[in-house]
């Protein structure tokens, strides 16, 4: 990576060469490098960009998508660059990226305007939970452990192009089913969706059920991954139950003998508006219109698309992007190199929080993960043979060594999202690293650039912690 920069902290222009490890197998890394083409160079105003992205075979077991897909190694690298920006510049940290972010309604860098690009807000989240002071460095009496802070932000795609339907049933009873073919790992699916359901048909959530099925009894969905359950199947849902609400009017208009722009539906009830006199629940619209088993069906869809130019990378590669920031701070153990993060604040953008505490866990659960990536977890290769291939030599981030994580949920709504909404699931993981990796540079006066931050590698950092960083070049700054 390498970046132009004016001297007033303005981005002039980057350069980017990208090489993806792809192992034995392609497997889905062509798409990954299409997606890093996207993000690799950050949430910011570059006027001047070139992304070359290369997916190269080795001897290793094949390379998969894993949870932040492909934007924390871009946002280890360009967070990083922005910090040392800032040092040569003489500027803070978080200053030179505010003065640089790209914001709604700008741009990104494929060509689509941004929706829902809440980085700034983030940002300064991330800076007053941290208490945000750049130049402060902390050491203990005994001079032995040194801590410092760090931060981080990023932007993420989405699965671009999509595609998602949803089978709605209204119930004889009033009730509604919702046949759907996301799956539910953990992530609160059925809950969020629920929720949207019944917001969207007007019932109480005790009145919908979602069943998750298979592919056999269910319709289509692209797929459980890329944080796109809430966005696409939410929209989805929407869109089935907005045609059964269109439906229960028709017929409630007849009933009720009054025009359709006269009723509200409320509650599982369709009344003239105004008044509470003269109203019928879904089950009496239902049964004296069909009879006895009389029941109201839809179908939802919801479909993005996508177009990139293969030479220029211009078009449109994501339906909406992921935006937030990461801050942090560590303890360096000057004699031992072990890093300990001592708390971890995350801000994201959901668009809209269908349910914060399921935003807020996920933001957490996403950050831990990030850490453990960060501090612990390498697949060590030898002839292309596995070393580490069981969970005794691959170490795990454990409640011992987890950190608190204040997670921050901010809400600025995507204009295209159900009621708003984007998702939670992967984003918070994606600057864990470069704000960790920021911070222990800050603390020991030395960049560290390999993934993870083992005491080896930063006792071996250490040795080097007098030495200035070599001053850029007339072509920029390198990382």
């Amino acid at each position: 990576i390498k970046t132009a920069v004016s001297r007033e902290g303005v981005l002039l222009g980057r350069e980017m060469e990208i090489i993806l490890d792809t192992g034995a197998y392609a497997d889905i890394t062509p798409r990954l490098a299409r997606g890093i083409g996207l993000v690799g160079a950050g949430p910011y105003r570059i006027p001047n960009l070139s992304i070359d992205v290369y997916a190269v075979y080795t001897n290793k077991a094949p390379a998969g998508a894993l949870r932040g897909v492909i934007g924390r190694q871009a946002c280890w690298a360009y967070e990083q660059e922005m910090d040392q920006i800032a040092q040569r510049l003489g500027m803070d940290a978080i200053e030179l990226r505010l003065k640089n972010l790209l914001h709604d309604g700008d741009e990104m860098h494929a060509g689509e305007t941004l929706q829902g690009f809440a980085l700034q807000q983030c940002l300064e989240r991330v800076r007053k939970a941290l208490d945000w002071n750049s130049s402060t460095v902390i050491t203990d009496t005994g001079g032995q452990k040194v801590r410092a802070k760090g931060v981080a932000c990023f932007v993420k795609h989405t699965m671009t192009p999509a595609l998602s339907f949803a089978r709605l049933t209204l119930e004889e009873d009033g009730s509604l089913a919702v046949h759907v073919s996301s799956v539910e790992m953990g992530q609160g699916a059925v809950t969020a969706l629920t929720q949207t359901a019944a917001e969207a048909v007007g019932l109480p959530v005790e009145r919908v059920s979602v069943y998750f099925g298979d592919t056999a009894s269910a319709p289509y969905d692209q797929g459980t991954n890329s944080s796109r359950t809430i966005f696409h199947m939410g929209r989805a849902i929407v869109d089935g139950c907005g045609q059964l609400r269109a439906e229960l009017l028709a017929h409630a208009a007849r009933l009720l003998e009054a025009s359709q722009e006269d009723l509200e539906i409320s509650d599982g009830r369709v009344a003239v508006k105004g008044t509470h006199e003269r109203s019928l629940g879904f089950a009496e619209i239902l049964g004296r219109t069909f009879g006895f088993g009389g029941s109201l069906s839809a179908s939802g869809m919801s479909k993005s698309e996508a177009y990139l130019d293969r030479e220029t990378g211009r078009g449109k590669g994501s339906t909406y992007y992921f935006t937030g920031a990461g801050g942090c701070e560590v303890e360096v153990d000057l004699g031992t190199g072990a890093v300990r993060v001592l708390r971890y604040v995350a801000a994201n953008n959901v668009g809209r929080a269908i349910n914060p505490m399921l935003c807020a866990a996920q933001i957490e659960g996403s950050a831990a993960t990030g850490i453990s990536q960060t501090l612990f977890e390498e697949m060590c290769w030898e002839d292309g043979q596995l070393l580490n291939p069981n969970l005794v030599d691959y170490r795990l981030i454990t409640i011992c060594e987890a950190p608190p994580v204040e997670a921050i949920v901010v809400e600025v709504p995507h204009g295209e999202g159900p009621f708003g909404a984007m998702g939670a699931g992967e984003p918070a993981i994606v600057p864990t690293s470069a704000a960790i990796g920021n911070a222990v540079a800050r603390a020991l006066n030395v960049r560290l650039f390999s993934l993870p931050l083992t005491p080896d590698k930063v006792l071996a950092g250490l040795l080097h912690a007098d030495e200035p960083e070599p001053r850029p070049g007339t072509a920029g700054t390198q990382a």
